[in-house]
């Protein structure tokens, strides 16, 4: 096994900068497309693809460079050697999705709190977006906006008044991090007490555990190399945490296929270019 990744370290290197140019590339025409719907998945399918087709190219370059040592007898064909490549290449994806998947497991997410006003009722909750008027003297721009759930680490009901039980003022941030005012439907502002304190949010986070880290690091690193894939994560699978286990699947494939036909002499694709030989030095037979 170390003499293969000796031997071969520079095609698997290469593999590995052309995941993260591909991976950029995506993120770029994702971002770029995050809003747009359907034009977000095709975008992502796109990219997928085409990241898939380039792994297919680069073994199969590698399997018609070895492929007259293999046809002239000088050298025993190894069909699987395009799938360690790129398997070995992939290592750290798998690592990572398997990381992802296993600790994801212990992650401990917020619990949703309720609120209550001062006669003891459940109540809805607002919270209202005040903008100044692009008309010089008129009244700022009120908008009351109904705020779905609300979420916290500890789980405690949330009141609208101070009972006496050294209750802690809590801040409402909305999920895009902003603080904001709570209200009720008719915008009268108030605020928000509960016995642990702490800040209540509308959207469910993960609770900080020892657990955050062996989850949250190894999602960071598979987000981003393999970004081609995020659209589809998200559009499809609903952001499974399971789907970065299957993501290499389909790329160690593609990997394996494109030097077995080459070597084969074979073509998967009628429109697969010739490759031309590398001028680079190969393993010698």
């Amino acid at each position: 096994m170390l003499k293969f990744l000796k031997t071969h370290s520079y095609d698997i290197f290469k593999l590995f900068l052309t995941q993260i140019a591909l991976a950029i590339f995506a993120l770029v025409m994702t971002m770029w497309t995050f809003t747009m719907g359907p034009v977000f998945l095709g975008v992502g399918i796109f990219c997928a693809g085409f990241y898939i087709y380039l792994i297919y190219l680069f073994t199969y370059q590698i399997g018609s460079e070895d492929r007259p040592a293999v046809a002239g007898g000088r050298a025993v064909a190894n069909y699987l050697k395009g799938l360690w490549i790129t398997l070995t290449a992939n290592s750290i994806n798998i690592i990572c999705g398997i990381m992802v998947f296993v600790f994801g497991f212990f992650i401990v997410y917020q619990q949703p709190v309720t609120v209550y006003n001062e006669a003891g009722d459940e109540m809805e909750l607002y919270y209202k977006v005040t903008t100044p008027s692009a008309i010089e003297g008129e009244e700022p721009d009120v908008v009351i906006t109904p705020i779905k759930a609300l979420y916290s680490d500890s789980g405690d009901d949330v009141f609208t008044y101070d009972n006496g039980k050294r209750l802690v003022t809590l801040k409402l941030q909305y999920a895009s991090g902003q603080t904001l005012v709570p209200c009720d439907k008719d915008g009268n502002e108030f605020e928000l007490y509960s016995v642990s304190g702490g800040i209540i949010n509308t959207q469910q986070n993960a609770v900080e555990t020892w657990a955050s880290d062996l989850y949250g690091v190894p999602m960071v690193i598979a987000t981003f190399t393999q970004s081609m894939f995020k659209a589809i994560h998200t559009q499809l699978f609903a952001n499974a945490d399971w789907f970065y286990l299957i993501i290499p699947i389909p790329v160690i494939i593609a990997g394996a296929l494109g030097y077995f036909m080459a070597v084969r002499g074979k073509r998967l694709l009628f429109f697969l270019p010739e490759m031309k030989e590398s001028k680079r030095k190969r393993a010698k037979y």
